[in-house]
């Protein structure tokens, strides 16, 4: 485990995207172990963060939830929220998965559920990730936002060789 992650005026969604990216799922096989994994991770990051895994937003629930409480999430403009929300794909490999990933992040957005993490995991399959990072590029730019609030980090096997 690095250092804690927090500043006196809040955590930036760099900081929390590093740590994801800093996260080793080890030796998970399932998208439940990748979860459990990275939310232990991110609670010993960020121990002043409230860390929910399966958190239900309306009828949604989204993989893991974080909340700093009284600290901001920093963006380059300013504060930018005190939560942020993390979706796991484990062995991402079908355009079935792709579908139902895009569809998730559309109802996501519909619920302001952002600064959002889609973070893969286990094997993946190059072109529906590609195809994915260009959806995102695309959906950042639609909602005209001043900061990404869609991120990608990618801890699949393709992505660590």
């Amino acid at each position: 485990m690095g250092k804690k992650r927090s500043g006196f005026w809040g955590i930036s969604t760099r900081q929390v995207q590093k740590a994801i990216a800093d996260w080793q799922p080890g030796d998970s096989r399932t998208e439940a172990q990748c979860k459990n994994s990275l939310a232990r991770f991110l609670k010993d990051e960020f121990p002043k963060a409230e860390v929910i895994k399966e958190y239900g937003i309306g009828r949604l629930r989204i993989d893991i939830y974080m909340n700093f409480r009284n600290r901001f999430l920093q963006g380059p403009l300013g504060p930018a929220g005190k939560e942020c929300f993390i979706e796991i794909k484990y062995d991402f490999q079908s355009r079935a998965k792709l579908q139902r990933l895009i569809g998730q992040v559309h109802q996501y957005v519909n619920v302001e559920a952002y600064p959002l993490f889609v973070v893969f995991c286990g094997e993946g399959e190059s072109n529906s990730i590609e195809e994915f990072q260009e959806f995102l590029r695309k959906q950042n730019d639609k909602l005209d936002w001043e900061e990404q609030h869609l991120r990608f980090v990618n801890k699949s096997v393709e992505a660590v060789i």
